[in-house]
């Protein structure tokens, strides 16, 4: 069943993500160029989020063994797909645009993916 987000929930999965990535970029300075909209999914399972998490962790500007903060396994994520550009320590630019599937609650990222 799909549920309906209000625009409060929106802000709060921005600022999830932008906090995630904050936390678990390595020394780039990031711009936020834009985000989707946030919406509902069942699709993910659990292997799949281990699968994203190994893959994720391999990329060179993400810190490798991230704090997901986990908890019971969701039936139903959110997920909210964002772009925006890094800036390396050298100055090297590079645009990204991304996956990020949420719990329900709205308080942890469960995994992400490159697009």
């Amino acid at each position: 069943m799909l549920a309906l987000t209000s625009c409060g929930d929106q802000h709060k999965a921005q600022l999830l993500v932008k906090d995630f990535l904050d936390e678990n970029l390595e020394e780039n300075d990031c711009c936020y160029d834009r985000f989707s909209k946030l919406t509902p999914t069942a699709m993910i399972d659990f292997n799949r989020v281990k699968s994203m998490r190994e893959e994720m962790s391999k990329l060179p500007y993400v810190k490798k063994n991230i704090n997901y903060n986990d908890g019971a396994f969701p039936d139903t994520l959110m997920y909210l797909r964002a772009t925006y550009e890094l800036t390396s320590h050298d100055g090297n630019k590079q645009k990204v645009t991304q996956t990020f599937y949420l719990d329900k609650a709205l308080t942890r990222v469960v995994a992400f993916k490159e697009n």
